[in-house]
């Protein structure tokens, strides 16, 4: 937004170039407030390894969030479809309702590998349908965490990254503009608002 209204004349960018880096000094800051209480200036982004994150390519990621690449004893970090199986062996209520199944569902990693691969077609369409400055807000929080997937979950947390990207909204609502697209998906939106509420209330895995 800056950019789009200061352009690349310099003369331009004096004072209004000291608010538009504020928001930098926030993390600035509570580095400096680390390293008074006697951590590391990086501790915040540190900590990431407690949830056994590694460097990678987002591409690799992708390709851990769909396949195992990274296994930790008794866990694969890759997208598991045998809750798909599960309940197409058994399409009752006790089945759908059973910890078996909702078990293995919640640990599927389907729901992280969906909503990453969404998000990110709908950053691409909204490189088409936003303004620049929405689009900025949206691809470093959405691409930064594609650089450390975790050995538990490759794409763990995406979900809860995707949520905060109101841009990402506003093309959901461009796209299902006419009643009879908007209606459906509002009634699948309330579905899994209660489903994974249900689920996560009971202590499954959500994200």
């Amino acid at each position: 937004l800056f950019l789009q209204q200061h352009r690349l004349n310099l003369m331009r960018w004096f004072p209004n170039a000291i608010f538009a880096a504020l928001p930098a000094l926030g993390p600035a800051l509570f580095g400096w407030h680390l390293e008074r209480q006697g951590y590391n200036f990086l501790a915040f982004v540190d900590v990431q390894e407690g949830w056994n994150r590694y460097q990678a390519w987002p591409w690799e990621t992708l390709r851990c969030g769909m396949q195992s690449c990274r296994p930790i004893p008794s866990i694969n970090d890759g997208a598991d479809w045998e809750w798909v199986r599960i309940l197409r062996d058994s399409p009752t209520w006790t089945t759908f309702t059973s910890f078996e199944f909702r078990n293995a569902a919640a640990d599927s990693d389907v729901l992280e590998l969906l909503v990453t691969v969404g998000a990110l077609a709908l950053a691409v369409v909204g490189l088409r349908m936003l303004p620049l400055y929405m689009s900025a807000y949206v691809w470093p929080p959405l691409l930064i965490p594609l650089f450390g997937p975790s050995e538990v979950h490759a794409l763990m947390s995406m979900p809860r990254f995707v949520l905060v990207l109101f841009p990402l909204f506003v093309v959901l609502a461009i796209l299902f503009g006419h009643r009879r697209a908007a209606i459906p998906a509002l009634v699948a939106s309330c579905f899994l608002l209660v489903l994974l509420t249900i689920q996560f209330a009971q202590w499954y895995w959500v994200s």
